[in-house]
């Protein structure tokens, strides 16, 4: 049995860190950049149809302009993304991403989307805590 919550290690930041899902393999979470456009956009590509649409309320891909947009963490006050990646065979890829944009000073819109196989990991809820904090 695995416990249903593992902190983060001390040493990482709310920012970048490693994850140890239930599962016990681990993951990084870091926030993106636009650099990441390309991989975010493929990332949401891989969903399923019902994963896209619990996630953008649509089964349609998103635009390009909105993956750019939702990339663009240079000002977290008003938004930030969060991308949960994996390495296999020397090549990352994303298999978690989680954003929020701000409504005002006190309160702002939650999403986010975990790859399909990889749900029921503790994906959604390391993103969840790590956009709160990072939040506050």
């Amino acid at each position: 049995m695995h416990p249903l919550y593992i902190p983060a290690p001390y040493q990482d930041s709310a920012e970048f860190g490693r994850l140890i899902l239930r599962d016990g393999s681990t993951a990084t979470v870091r926030v993106a950049t636009v650099q990441d456009a390309p991989a975010v956009a493929d990332f949401f590509h891989r969903l399923s149809p019902e994963s896209r649409q619990h996630r953008f309320f649509s089964c349609a891909e998103p635009s390009a302009e909105l993956v750019q947009s939702l990339c663009d963490s240079s000002n977290p006050r008003s938004k930030l993304t969060l991308v949960i990646t994996r390495t296999s065979s020397g090549h990352e890829g994303i298999i978690g991403a989680g954003s929020y944009i701000a409504r005002d000073a006190k309160s702002a819109e939650v999403a986010m989307a975990v790859e399909d196989r990889f749900q029921g990991k503790g994906i959604g809820t390391h993103l969840l805590e790590r956009l709160a904090l990072l939040a506050a």
